[in-house]
């Protein structure tokens, strides 16, 4: 197995998640057309919370479960076996380095309600000269939890790709990717 191999599993795991996920026809919200704004089951979250939430958590799940579906995706990879610490996340407790680059596989937070994701890929710049104020940045796809139609396939898809700046940060997770590695060198 190797570092690249355990990105892809994350990745596709994510995906797959994500295909599964339920979504209800939604009213017309603010002007919005229904499909852009449809309502997921509030239940469908719960496999995530939990098992990445603290043994013996009392009362309801969190409402949003973004970070909780990246977390889980990274136990499941058998990467960590950390908590979810309410209130902090993940990221900072696990002491993940930022990076400016993310890779597939990573953690990416956007300030706006703190939204986690993980990181599909990374897309090179495209220069069109054509295009007036083109500055060529970067974008990011990536595999986001309870953020449906906002995309780039189609309203059922929240597999997003964003600009490289629009994050808060990205967070490597080539660190416990080293470590399983190290881990499964040792065994016999």
């Amino acid at each position: 197995m190797t570092a690249e191999e355990i990105r892809q599993s994350i990745v596709f795991r994510g995906i797959f998640e994500y295909t599964q996920q339920k979504f209800y026809p939604a009213k017309t919200v603010r002007g919005r057309e229904p499909w852009k704004v449809p309502e997921h089951d509030p239940h469908q979250a719960d496999k995530y919370w939990a098992d990445v939430l603290a043994p013996g958590w009392r009362g309801p799940y969190p409402r949003d479960w973004c970070g909780a579906l990246a977390l889980w995706n990274y136990r499941q990879e058998g990467l960590t076996s950390f908590h979810w610490i309410v209130g902090l996340g993940f990221a900072e407790p696990l002491h993940l380095p930022k990076v400016a680059i993310p890779e597939p596989g990573d953690l990416v937070i956007y300030e706006h309600n703190w939204h986690h994701a993980i990181v599909e890929k990374v897309v090179p710049p495209v220069l069109d000269p054509r295009e007036e104020g083109n500055k060529g940045e970067a974008s990011v796809w990536t595999i986001d939890g309870n953020q449906p139609a906002i995309d780039r396939y189609g309203p059922s898809d929240a597999r997003q790709a964003r600009k490289l700046s629009a994050a808060f940060a990205y967070y490597s997770i080539a660190g416990l990717i080293e470590a399983k590695l190290r881990a499964l060198e040792v065994r016999p």
